[in-house]
């Protein structure tokens, strides 16, 4: 008992471990085709392709226009992305376990027609959680320069209007 508990709990460790990996060098961020990027003062921006050379990111925005950032100016690198395929799965696997208990007591003319309602109904499913993973959005982390927390204010003066803006990060 107490075995099958300690592997159990390597094997939750080492799952957590491996997919919760992002890239702790900004050299070692991949080339990244939609996303966002937060900047040291928290601003964001959308992109449509990113590529990193040595310490600057080059970004292109939704309107094809090219930006270089230097890399102690970005905090947080998010690829963006949906939900299509861990929806289609799991709506495809309900669909499919639906059928085949639904289909169990069914005899005389249904019986020819049991491996067809199971196909269709396990290919509905599929298909419909597909749609409905189209819909949720999916941010996934791929870099934070955990050196770009700041714990000063920011102070703007404007000579019309006197306003402060404090930005503190905390790294959980």
């Amino acid at each position: 008992m107490r075995k099958n508990i300690f592997l159990s709990s390597i094997l939750v460790v080492i799952c957590m471990v491996s997919f919760a990996q992002q890239a702790t060098n900004l050299s070692d961020v991949p080339p990244i085709r939609r996303g966002t990027m937060i900047t040291r003062d928290g601003k964001k921006i959308e992109f449509r392709n990113l590529h990193v050379i040595h310490d600057t990111v080059i970004i292109s925005g939704k309107d094809s226009k090219m930006s270089r950032i230097p890399g102690k100016e970005v905090y947080k690198i998010s690829r963006t992305g949906n939900c299509v395929a861990v929806a289609a799965i799991s709506c495809g696997l309900g669909g499919l376990l639906g059928a085949v208990v639904g289909t169990l007591n069914w005899s005389g003319d249904l019986q020819k027609s049991k491996g067809t309602y199971i196909i269709a109904a396990t290919a509905g499913c599929t298909l419909l959680g597909g749609i409905i993973g189209l819909c949720i959005p999916r941010d996934i982390m791929i870099y934070r320069n955990n050196s770009a927390i700041s714990f000063y204010p920011d102070i703007n003066f404007d000579h019309q209007k006197v306003y402060a803006s404090v930005l503190i990060r905390i790294k959980l």
